[in-house]
């Protein structure tokens, strides 16, 4: 069994992010924490994972509206299906207490719904990223002229496979 290694790749539409929010779904459904119950996800802080006969990702979340930080646990074992959380305690933003959340048991999650969870996720991220242009700015490229010189928009392709290219290109991961 390894030691937890940290992971950087956190940021929205990344699969910790997406691991997290639906986790974070899950455990507030099934939880009694009344503290809990009233909360979604604002970001992820910090996540690391451990390779045993599958992986943990420790995952540490900061909520809102009232604030704190849910750390959970996921075991996941993708040749199994297998997706749980095993993990979790939850400290508010007003207490240095940490609450916990679940202890002993697990709580099944569905692997395969998070599949299709984890793709939507980074498919929103994508157009997010696409109608922000390649600066991030909002800028999008210049109309093209025309046979007779007048500026005319290109037809936007409706596949998700040109959109994904579209912005490898401009990130020069493809040519």
């Amino acid at each position: 069994m390894g030691a937890y290694a940290e992971t950087e790749d956190i940021a929205p539409g990344s699969k910790i992010s997406s691991l997290a929010v639906f986790a974070h779904k899950k455990l507030a459904a099934e939880s009694n924490s009344l503290d809990l119950k009233d909360t979604s996800i604002d970001k992820v802080l910090r996540a690391s994972r451990q390779t045993v006969a599958g992986t943990n990702y420790k995952l540490s979340i900061a909520t809102k509206p009232a604030g704190g930080v849910l750390d959970i646990i996921v075991f996941e074992q993708p040749w199994t299906q297998t997706l749980s959380i095993t993990e979790a305690t939850f400290t508010p933003s007003d207490s240095n207490t940490k609450l916990t959340v679940l202890s002993g048991s697990e709580i099944a999650l569905d692997a395969k719904l998070f599949a299709e969870f984890e793709a939507e996720a980074a498919r929103r991220t994508t157009e997010k990223t696409e109608a922000l242009g390649a600066s991030g700015h909002g800028q999008h490229s210049p109309p093209k002229l025309g046979e007779n010189g007048h500026g005319q928009r290109q037809q936007q392709s409706g596949g998700l496979r040109a959109r994904v290219k579209s912005v490898l290109r401009r990130l020069h991961i493809v040519r």
